[in-house]
C-alpha cells in the first residue's frame, strides 16, 4: 500500500479525518479508550529490569495493563506517605 504523505500530512495539520486504511489500529482498541473522568499523563521512568519484568508479569497474571499496575503501586505509596507526612499539595 503507497501512502501519499504530502496529502496526509495536509489532512492531519488542517484536522481533517485520516482514512482507516493509515490509521493506527491502536486508536480503535478497548485499552485505547480512556474514561473522560480520568487523567493520565504519559511520563518515563528508568526503573531496575528485574521491577521492569515482575510488573510485567503482574500485569499478565492480573490480567491487566502495565498502566494500571504502576498506578495502583503509586497510589498506594502516595496514600501511605500522605497518612503519614499530610496531604500533599498540587
Amino acid at each position: 500500500m503507497k501512502i501519499d504523505l504530502k496529502n496526509t500530512m495536509s489532512s492531519i495539520l488542517s484536522n481533517n479525518t485520516i482514512t482507516s486504511e493509515i490509521q493506527s489500529p491502536k486508536a480503535t482498541t478497548k485499552a485505547a479508550v480512556v474514561k473522560e473522568e480520568d487523567e493520565y499523563g504519559r511520563i518515563t521512568y528508568i526503573v531496575k529490569k528485574n521491577y521492569q519484568k515482575k510488573v510485567k508479569i503482574l500485569a499478565m497474571k492480573d490480567n491487566t495493563s502495565i498502566r494500571d499496575v504502576v498506578n495502583a503501586a503509586i497510589g498506594e505509596y502516595l496514600a501511605k506517605y500522605e497518612k503519614k507526612n499530610g496531604a500533599l499539595e498540587l
